[in-house]
């Protein structure tokens, strides 16, 4: 009897140990399963920060490129004399259209300040000497009546008697025309030397 019941003991003991290790082994197999989940999640997050850092990488040369912005043109004058094909023979007549003289501008202005070589004020008009290449003034010249006189303009070093263009586009035709009458003008060139100079308020 002893030995029977030692017998179904160690049948109960070995049953035991076998439900323990089958309890384990499913823990185990619990785990593993666990674990390889989060290894996969792991794995695909790492291959996903691969593939985006293989995206930023820089590759290649360097490219350098220069980008201004200009604002305002630079102002800048250019003009040009046209003779009047009237001016022939050896006198003028007063008022009688002597020249053009074109001004072309850039940037922004207001308006234009116009003087020149023996300038002078006379009934108070400013006016111009056309002078020879002994210096000698034959002929004076001068605007409309229209057009602003100045006595002294502003122009930095040239500040003599001239006139204002007032309100002026980019490009400027100003009328000299004979101050008086002039006769017997001896034959030679007469040259005027005018300075211009934009203003802004």
């Amino acid at each position: 009897m002893k030995i029977h019941l030692t017998y179904r003991l160690n049948c109960y003991k070995n049953k035991l140990r076998s439900m323990r290790e089958l309890y384990c082994f499913y823990f185990i197999i619990k785990d593993i399963s666990f674990m390889r989940s989060k290894l996969s999640l792991l794995i695909l997050a790492l291959m996903t920060c691969g593939a985006a850092n293989a995206a930023e990488r820089a590759i290649g040369d360097v490219a350098t490129v220069q980008a201004p912005l200009a604002f305002g043109a630079q102002n800048t004058i250019n003009a040009t004399w046209t003779q009047d094909p009237s001016v022939s023979g050896t006198s003028v007549k007063a008022m009688q259209k002597l020249g053009t003289l074109n001004i072309q501008l850039t940037g922004s202005h207001a308006g234009v300040y116009v003087t020149g070589d023996g300038t002078g004020v006379s009934g108070g008009l400013a006016t111009i000497a056309f002078k020879n290449t002994a210096g000698q003034t034959y002929v004076r010249g001068r605007t409309d009546s229209s057009i602003p006189q100045l006595s002294s303009t502003a122009i930095a070093g040239h500040n003599g008697p001239g006139w204002k263009l007032v309100n002026t586009g980019d490009n400027i035709n100003l009328d000299i025309k004979a101050f008086q009458n002039v006769n017997n003008i001896p034959a030679g060139t007469y040259t005027a030397t005018f300075y211009i100079q934009q203003y802004q308020n």
